[in-house]
């Protein structure tokens, strides 16, 4: 994990810099618009996030990620939001995932995403490129009923 420097305690938040530099080895994804970010397993790192970085996503968490996703039917405008896509997953798998685990996942099937929400520079969800049709159908969808999607 990495934190805010032991020599300033009274200090809450990284700097932009210290978090492009401690950032550097975590993994990335590129959203539809060409931006790229680094994810840890909290989600996105917006430079800006007003936390602390977190540890880089699990990869057992990844890879039961990618079990749910291989499932999925692709589409081409992002409009399903990761995190509450991990709980569906979690639903499914019977175990936490994290939301930095889920859009890793994401990102290596080609899932298209792009921030969840384009003012506020501090997210960490993305949505993704997923059928709502399909997702409804799944019975770890909320919108499940009796076999047939809502």
């Amino acid at each position: 994990m990495i934190a805010l420097p032991n020599d300033q305690p009274e200090r809450h938040f990284l700097t932009v810099e210290e978090i492009r530099t401690q950032a550097a080895d975590y993994p990335t994804v590129r959203m539809v618009t060409g931006e790229q970010f680094h994810v840890d397993q909290n989600g996105l790192l917006m430079f800006g996030n007003p936390y602390r970085i977190r540890e880089k996503p699990s990869p057992e968490l990844v890879a039961i990620c990618l079990r749910w996703l291989e499932r999925a039917e692709k589409i081409k405008t992002p409009g399903l939001n990761s995190y509450g896509l991990k709980h569906a997953v979690e639903r499914w798998a019977g175990e936490y995932v994290s939301n930095g685990a889920f859009i890793l996942a994401a990102h290596e099937l080609g899932f298209r995403m792009i921030p969840d929400d384009r003012t506020w520079r501090a997210t960490l969800n993305v949505d993704v490129g997923i059928s709502r049709r399909w997702y409804h159908k799944q019975p770890e969808s909320l919108y499940y009923s009796d076999g047939v999607g809502a």
